[in-house]
């Protein structure tokens, strides 16, 4: 596998134009930063996939704690190598998805093996234009993570999304702030995820390429923030 250096971090990746695009969108663009107060900020990153979202983390917060989760097992693999190479501690890796309930599910990803982080529950992708082979993975419910306050929620789950939300009640009240990528949602669907997390006491505000942007402006692929004042 091809390897460089990102930061002060040893970084393993299986290909290297997805490994860039990457990069750029975690570590310059900063889609998942956030603020805290908590030196040691509880973090769930769910859609892992090799862990550069993970080191973000780590870069940001050296002593946060992080629940990371990714169901391929390529990805998984090297999710773990990269852990284990900066010697990074606090980190509980999970290879599993995140879904409405405990189930087993049928995800579909490149067949080359090479855009990995487009692995998604919909055949063809998120978009349906890609072309894809599907592996059988197990799925449990977003609540099992959600025993204890959470300082932080990334989710990028490639289409899974709004059912995970919506399945999600209460229990979302343990986090603080979250972050949700959201793909080709239409506008029925993303005002019910508003709604839903706003009842839940959530202020929630949409974002695209780093600008805020309006409910009618989300469409595409495109951000959700959300932040638990209580």
């Amino acid at each position: 596998m091809p390897q460089t250096k990102l930061h002060k971090f040893t970084v393993n990746y299986s290909d290297q134009s997805e490994f860039h695009q990457l990069k750029n969108e975690i570590f310059n663009e900063a889609i998942y930063f956030f603020e805290t107060d908590n030196p040691q900020p509880i973090i769930i990153d769910v859609g892992a996939h090799i862990g550069l979202s993970t080191l973000y983390f780590k870069h940001l917060y050296p002593f946060a704690q992080i629940i990371a989760i990714e169901p391929n097992p390529i990805s998984f693999k090297l999710l773990e190598q990269n852990i284990w190479e900066n010697d990074l501690v606090d980190i509980k890796t999970f290879n599993l998805a995140i879904a409405s309930k405990k189930t087993h599910l049928s995800l579909h990803q490149d067949p080359d093996l090479s855009w990995l982080s487009s692995t998604s529950i919909h055949q063809g992708a998120w978009t349906g234009e890609q072309k894809t082979e599907s592996f059988e993975v197990e799925a449990v419910p977003l609540s099992q993570f959600l025993d204890q306050k959470i300082d932080f929620l990334k989710m990028d789950v490639e289409g899974a999304e709004t059912d995970i939300i919506l399945a999600t009640n209460e229990k979302l009240q343990q986090i603080k702030q979250m972050i949700i990528e959201c793909h080709g949602q239409d506008f029925s669907t993303t005002a019910k995820i508003q709604k839903h997390l706003q009842d839940l006491g959530f202020t929630v505000s949409f974002f695209k390429k780093n600008k805020i942007i309006n409910i009618q402006q989300a469409r595409g692929l495109f951000f959700i923030h959300g932040f638990n004042s209580n």
